[in-house]
């Protein structure tokens, strides 16, 4: 059941976030800036479809440095979450 959950389109990326994955995301993927996070996620509800965020998703790869091998599983969880917003 909560695979099918985790499948689910997220309307407002902003809502779909628990506190433990705000918390999670924010230290691992934002350099502990809720600001930046915050800011990214209201972009991202903006954007039309997942081509159309793909290309800020990289610059927040390279600008937080995602693809570091701490970080690359926490990285794919969030790209995941980004992605059901547009499914």
């Amino acid at each position: 059941m909560s695979e099918k959950l985790g499948e689910q389109p997220v309307r407002d990326l902003t809502k779909a976030l628990s506190i433990n994955d705000r918390l999670l995301y924010m230290n691992e993927l934002f350099g502990k800036d809720l600001e930046a996070m915050n800011e990214s996620l209201k972009l991202l509800n903006k954007l039309d479809d997942f081509e159309g965020s793909k290309s800020f998703l990289i610059t927040l790869a390279s600008q937080y440095h995602w693809l570091e091998e701490d970080r690359i599983d926490v990285a794919r969880d969030f790209v995941r979450l980004v992605r059901r917003r547009y499914s």
